[in-house]
């Protein structure tokens, strides 16, 4: 509506000075047709036919201006505005032009783009070079793409980061944005923190009172637990327990919060917890979420059992021997005992030669009750 109104002002302020003002007896013909005519569009551009008929041109502009604003996409106001549809809009023709040869050197750079893409190859130095003309040919967006590309091919690519408009932070590359989001995030966990601890900490001491009333209360607020923010104190506050009752509380606290890292943190306790209970309880809770929340967790945490076997040493020509069985590479290790110098030790009647726990041969020598405290032996 406005951009209507500024037309139609441009056009009036046009009109040329040289003109000569119309007669009286036009303009009260013409405000006779102006009482006698309606007030919606088509009134006001035939009004406006009438005015052009007549010399106004004034009068004419004034109201195809006044069109356009009952019936902001009016087709005959808007041409006889000396406007066109284009791309969804009406524009003044030379615009239009100016952008319909735009478009046909964008076609012609975009056709080209799609050869070259078809040809490069799927690899660091390729993507980077196909971005470069991009960037060259004003393709910001497929340039940028192409970039994302670089990096996931090979993350090791410093110079692409930083022309993505990435820097370090933590070990990781982040965009300004991000960063600047995750600091916000870290003060506002920082405040959840500080207020859900204390609270969760205070109820879970209402769940061991003896008073049967403080235990109601407390259980009517764990209930009442629904912050997103609330699980990382949760989790301190009952999950990490190794206390079924209280791990129960917790799985009951992440069931409540609709969010992924509660998923995550049901996820760790289904797998994790020593209680069956629990792990049942968990499990049952996560089969009424997103999958996606949790899975990616769950498929990292599944490992192969290692294989392998142990011969413990058994003595001087007995020695120990670790295999373990993979599926590339099988690998064995041998441990023999070093030498003793037993044909040196002066043996007793009652001595005997056995293996200490480190498979190691041993004299075992018996001692009588005063002979163990003569050599100052505890019993």
């Amino acid at each position: 509506m406005l951009g209507a109104l500024l037309v139609g002002s441009a056009l009036l302020a046009a009109v040329p000075a040289q003109e000569a003002a119309p007669g009286p007896e036009v303009l009260a013909a013409y405000e006779k047709a102006r009482a006698e005519s309606g007030n919606d569009a088509d009134a006001h551009v035939a009004l406006a036919l009438w005015c052009e008929s007549h010399g106004l041109r004034a009068e004419r502009l004034r109201h195809l201006a006044l069109a356009v604003l009952k019936k902001a996409d009016h087709p005959l106001a808007r041409g006889l505005m000396g406007m066109v549809g284009f791309d969804g809009k009406w524009q003044r023709p030379e615009a239009v032009s100016e952008k319909a040869q735009a478009d046909a050197v964008r076609g012609e750079v975009v056709a080209r783009y799609l050869e070259k893409r078809a040809k490069a190859a799927d690899e660091p130095d390729a993507q980077y070079k196909l971005a470069l003309w991009c960037e060259e040919n004003g393709l910001k967006a497929e340039a940028t793409a192409h970039l994302r590309r670089v990096v996931r091919l090979d993350p090791s690519r410093e110079a692409v980061w930083k022309r993505l408009g990435f820097r370090k932070q933590g070990g990781r590359w982040m965009s300004e944005e991000g960063i600047a989001a995750e600091k916000e995030d870290a003060v506002l966990q920082r405040r959840a923190d500080a207020h859900w601890r204390p609270l969760l900490e205070s109820q879970r001491a209402g769940l061991d009172a003896r008073s049967g009333a403080r235990r109601a209360s407390a259980e009517a607020a764990l209930a009442e637990v629904s912050d997103p923010r609330a699980v990382p104190a949760v989790w301190a506050v009952f999950g990490r327990s190794k206390d079924a009752g209280r791990q129960a509380v917790a799985v009951q606290l992440f069931g409540q919060i609709d969010a992924g890292e509660a998923s995550r943190a049901l996820a760790v306790l289904a797998v994790s917890s020593a209680s069956s209970e629990v792990r049942r309880s968990a499990t049952e809770t996560l089969k009424r979420r997103d999958v996606r929340e949790f899975a990616d967790m769950l498929v990292a945490m599944v490992r192969e059992p290692i294989r392998y076997e142990v011969k413990e040493v058994g003595g001087q020509n007995s020695p120990g021997v670790i295999s373990v069985h993979g599926k590339k590479a099988e690998v064995k290790r041998v441990y023999s005992p070093p030498p003793t110098a037993l044909s040196t030790f002066q043996m007793l009647p009652n001595d005997q030669i056995g293996v200490d726990q480190d498979g190691l041969p041993a004299v075992f020598r018996p001692y009588s009750y005063q002979q163990a405290v003569d050599v100052g032996i505890r019993t």
